[in-house]
């Protein structure tokens, strides 16, 4: 995510799919009970999240609620998309090329062992 700038987190929300585990858990009890790393990456999305009941996909409020909370995040986000920064797009590609290089290197070694 680094590579992608902290205005990526503007575009962004978590979706749980486990809605039926939950049971009555409210969301906000188990991410607090899940640790620090959900917590930060829900804070992070700016505390954008929705619970879908994947044993209850006849229900289409959950859905209607979803695109309701993913269209309240475009209208803050002034309906702009996320879009990624030339100096950014670079860093990602040389990197990707390194990584590409590195991996290419490790199968050459290999093959001369």
């Amino acid at each position: 995510m680094e590579p992608l700038g902290e205005r990526v987190w503007n575009h962004m929300l978590v979706l749980f799919t486990v809605g039926a585990e939950l049971g009555e858990t409210p969301i906000e009890l188990f991410i607090a009970s899940e640790g620090d790393a959900l917590q930060w990456l829900t804070e992070k999305c700016g505390n954008r999240y929705h619970v879908l009941n994947n044993k209850n996909c006849g229900d289409g409020s959950q859905v209607t609620e979803l695109l309701e909370k993913i269209e309240e995040m475009v209208a803050e986000n002034r309906g702009q998309p996320y879009k990624i920064d030339r100096e950014t797009l670079q860093h990602v590609e040389e990197k990707r090329r390194a990584e590409k290089r590195r991996m290419k290197d490790q199968q050459l070694e290999k093959k001369r062992l």
